[in-house]
């Protein structure tokens, strides 16, 4: 009877370890992630800026520059680093240049 609750309580534990690695998320998966959500935050606030009357430019590159130190500073906490590429956009009849970002590995 022990040695059945031994093996039992075995495969039990080599299951769940097994398990764990599947749901696992790598790093370059999270990496991934935060940068995808940060382009679509940035996509947003342009498009946003966009369809207003207001002069906001000023706003939006405020709002990008915080999103690109949040994202920055996250990607670096995973070993990471943020690449960003200039994208120009035409707001309130005005150039802007943001840069949308990407993963360097």
């Amino acid at each position: 009877m022990k040695k059945t609750v031994s093996v039992v309580l075995s495969l039990l534990v080599s299951a769940n370890l097994f398990s764990f690695g599947a749901f696992a998320q790598s790093t370059e998966d999270k990496i991934d992630q935060t940068i995808d959500k940060a382009n679509v935050k940035v996509e947003s606030s342009v498009e946003k800026a966009q369809a207003t009357d207001k002069v906001d430019v000023d706003k939006l590159t405020d709002k990008t520059g915080k999103i690109t130190d949040k994202v920055e500073a996250k990607v670096a906490k995973e070993g990471g680093e943020v690449i960003c590429e200039d994208k120009t956009y035409e707001v309130d009849g005005q150039t802007v240049t943001i840069d949308p970002f990407k993963a360097a590995y």
